[in-house]
């Protein structure tokens, strides 16, 4: 890798640029080319002979990088976990087994990215959130100008949630395993002091005022807060200290400070 490219990915590593900027990423896409393809070590390290190579790719792994860097500013990471260069992780933060970060996403401070989850390319990932197993939040690249997910503050997602490119999401919200958006996927209204109550709203709809609240999916015909449901509906409502106390994290499991 040559300097140039050595600056531009420490830049990524560092936080100074963010996969959410059109112009960033466009500066990682224009340096790709200059890659060539090269056999990688189980560590991620580049490596010139291919015995016992453990992959075939252009970017090698940041533990490989700033492991010292990662360790002392109190991260875990389960071997298996694979977080490429090119992205920036804060303090504190835990990475379960087969937990996967591609480049340009960027991760802020005391986050749970539990086992097989994924955080596409320029996703951001703010604090204190909780992202479950098999989690999948959509990578873009190219084209240049796509917006990439976005994921505030103290979110909880539970397992097998995908969220779509360009959706982005504030704090304190809950959004329930299994649900599967995109930014025109039909979601019914139950909060109590919405405008579109009883109706169906998109996060397009939305336009990024999404905060303090729950998304699940429904299962039975039924009147919930009031308005009637149908099984297989996406349900939107308030979140509260009450709801989310049932699924805080036992302290024990926290990376060290």
């Amino acid at each position: 890798m040559n300097q140039q490219l050595e600056i531009v990915f420490e830049q990524f590593n560092n936080g100074e640029l963010r996969g959410s900027d059109p112009v960033a990423r466009q500066r990682l896409l224009d340096a790709f080319s200059e890659f060539p393809v090269q056999y990688l070590s189980s560590d991620g390290a580049f490596q010139s002979e291919s015995t016992h190579a453990a992959g075939i790719d252009k970017f090698g792994s940041l533990l490989n990088r700033r492991a010292p860097k990662l360790k002392a500013d109190g991260n875990r990471i389960v071997p298996g976990a694979m977080i490429r260069d090119g992205v920036h992780i804060g303090r504190h933060n835990i990475f379960m087994f087969h937990a996967a970060v591609n480049i340009a996403a960027y991760i802020g401070d005391d986050n749970m990215i539990d086992s097989h989850a994924s955080v596409g390319s320029a996703a951001q990932i703010g604090n204190g959130n909780k992202i479950g197993s098999f989690v999948s939040l959509e990578g873009v690249l190219s084209p240049a100008n796509a917006e990439p997910v976005i994921i505030g503050d103290h979110n909880f997602l539970g397992s097998f949630v995908r969220i779509g490119t360009g959706i982005v999401m504030g704090n304190h919200n809950f959004i329930g395993s299994g649900v599967n958006v995109s930014l025109g996927t039909k979601i019914r209204d139950c909060r109590a002091a919405s405008s579109t109550r009883g109706g169906y709203v998109t996060f397009h709809d939305l336009n990024r005022k999404f905060d303090h609240a729950v998304l699940m999916l429904n299962n039975a015909v039924r009147t919930f807060e009031g308005v009637e449901v149908l099984p297989g509906e996406y349900l939107l409502f308030e979140n509260s200290e009450g709801f989310m106390a049932r699924f805080e994290a036992d302290p024990r499991i926290k990376a060290a400070r």
